[in-house]
């Protein structure tokens, strides 16, 4: 009998470590113009489904595009884990040629890096490629592919991959993600040009540019977060973000930098990533222009 209960009181804790031992609270990410990419639980990793393919982009009304992304987006939907989290991520390859997945910036064992050809055979049309590994680490990542890379990246085929911390060390309310991305799309033609490395001619976020973009809609008071990306070729117009305070960004790779001069810029330069972290003044809803507004009478809000 006394046993009996010792193995009952062990079965309950291990049911319990689940919801008690590892409770994870964060706040979710909006990706502006974008999705986050569902997952399911199996044997205790969380699997996601990437598709790598030909899309239609509109880029904005009335303006499509032929462009490559991942499940009908370009940039692809944004994966979203925790630190510790064991990820499953199954990338079935619809294009017509060869590709990868690299995951930037993220820890993990050299085969799942996703470098074809170097720690890894490419994913043929038709394939499906499984990677798997542990996070050990929490911030603002990105993939993207390792072949053909000029080509699949010009035409649009990156993602955010975000790693919450365990615990918040302090307490976010509103939490955005946009992916920078500059393309050239020679007049009169639909498809972009991909060995264009310095004259593009459109600029977008998350692949809209103004009018098409959503504004990122916040309370007066709440604590908000923007992650910012650049996979593009060449220096992205930095985005301001006017009447808030508390500027608190940070980047990392080549390139990145995260001085904030007189206006409280960062500039976005290629291989970036960035986290500007600001408290709002008052209520606020912010377009993101195609050119960054020049002062802050560009945008009203209430005081």
């Amino acid at each position: 009998m006394k046993c009996h209960k010792i193995i009952q009181f062990a079965v309950l804790s291990a049911l319990a470590l689940p919801i008690f031992g590892t409770a994870r609270a964060y706040t979710a990410v909006t990706t502006p113009n974008g999705s986050t990419l569902p997952y399911v639980m199996d044997r205790g990793a969380k699997v996601f489904h990437l598709v790598a393919e030909p899309v239609k982009k509109e880029i904005a009304p009335g303006m499509v595009i032929n462009a490559w992304g991942y499940n009908g987006q370009s940039p692809g939907p944004t994966i979203e884990a925790v630190e510790g989290d064991r990820v499953r991520i199954l990338v079935t390859n619809k294009l017509p040629e060869a590709t990868s997945l690299h995951w930037h910036g993220v820890l993990l064992p050299s085969g799942m890096d996703g470098v074809s050809g170097l720690n890894q055979p490419k994913i043929e049309p038709g394939e499906t490629y499984a990677y798997e590994f542990t996070l050990r680490q929490h911030g603002t990542q990105m993939y993207h592919p390792h072949a053909d890379e000029t080509t699949q990246m010009a035409l649009g085929m990156q993602g955010f991959f975000i790693i919450h911390p365990k615990r918040e060390a302090k307490p976010i309310d509103r939490d955005f993600a946009i992916f920078l991305h500059e393309w050239d799309v020679p007049p009169s033609a639909a498809t972009p040009n991909p060995a264009t490395m310095t004259d593009f001619n459109l600029f977008t976020f998350n692949g809209r540019a103004y009018p098409g973009t959503a504004p990122l809609v916040v309370k007066k008071g709440q604590r908000v977060r923007i992650r910012l990306a650049n996979l593009s070729m060449d220096s992205h117009p930095p985005p301001r973000i006017p009447l808030c305070r508390d500027w608190n960004g940070w980047g990392r790779n080549s390139g990145a930098s995260t001085a904030p001069g007189n206006n409280g810029e960062c500039s976005n330069r290629h291989d970036a990533r960035h986290r500007v972290c600001r408290e709002c003044r008052g209520g606020l809803v912010l377009p993101l222009p195609q050119e960054p507004p020049h002062d802050e009478s560009d945008v009203s809000f209430d005081p």
